[in-house]
C-alpha cells in the first residue's frame, strides 16, 4: 500500500507537470493559429492538428489527476451523520468506476490500434497517437482508483473512537 501510495504521488505530479506543459502548447498554438490567419492572411494547416493532440493529452491527464484527488462530482445520497453507509456506498462507486475504467483500458486500446493506419491530414502522422491518450490516461486512473479504494476499504474496517457513528 505504502508502495502504491509514494508511486502515484510521484506519477501525479509527473502528469500535472505534462498537463500544464500540453495545455500551454494548446494555448500557444492556437494564438499563432488566431495570429497567422487574420493578421499574416497566412493559414498553418499543423497548428490545428497540435491543437486538438495537446488539448486531448491534457484533459485526459487532468481526468486521471482527478480520480487521484477525488474532484469529480460526488452526490450525497444519504445524511453524513451514517458515516459506515456513506463509506460503504463511496467504495461500491469505487467498483463501479472501476468497471468503467478496465472498459476504457481495453476499448480505449482497440481503438488506439485502429489509428496505426490513419494518418493526421497536415502531419501525417498516425492517429493513434492521439487515440491512446485514452488507454494510458485510464490506466494511470485504474492506479489512482485502485489507492483510494485501499484506503476507504482500510478505513472502512477500522471503527471510529468515541462511540457509536450509526444509528
Amino acid at each position: 500500500m505504502k508502495a502504491l501510495k509514494t508511486f502515484n504521488q510521484w506519477t501525479r505530479k509527473v502528469l500535472l507537470v505534462l498537463g500544464v506543459l500540453l495545455l500551454s502548447v494548446f494555448v500557444v498554438t492556437v494564438l499563432l493559429q488566431v495570429v497567422s490567419r487574420n493578421i499574416l492572411r497566412v493559414s498553418m494547416d499543423w497548428t490545428s492538428e497540435v491543437a486538438v493532440f495537446s488539448f486531448v493529452w491534457s484533459v485526459f491527464l487532468g481526468a486521471a489527476i482527478a480520480v487521484s484527488t477525488r474532484r469529480h462530482y460526488v452526490v450525497d445520497l444519504v445524511p453524513a451523520r451514517y458515516v459506515k453507509v456513506n463509506k460503504g456506498l463511496i467504495i461500491l462507486a469505487e467498483l463501479l468506476v472501476m468497471v468503467v475504467i478496465l472498459a476504457l483500458i481495453g476499448g480505449g486500446a482497440k481503438f488506439a490500434l485502429l489509428g496505426w493506419r490513419r494518418l493526421t491530414t497536415a502531419l501525417e502522422i498516425p492517429r493513434f497517437w492521439l487515440f491512446v491518450s485514452l488507454p494510458i490516461s485510464a490506466s494511470f486512473m485504474f492506479l489512482f482508483n485502485l489507492e483510494n479504494l485501499l484506503c476507504d476499504l482500510r478505513d472502512f474496517r477500522i471503527p471510529r473512537e468515541g462511540g457509536s457513528e450509526e444509528r
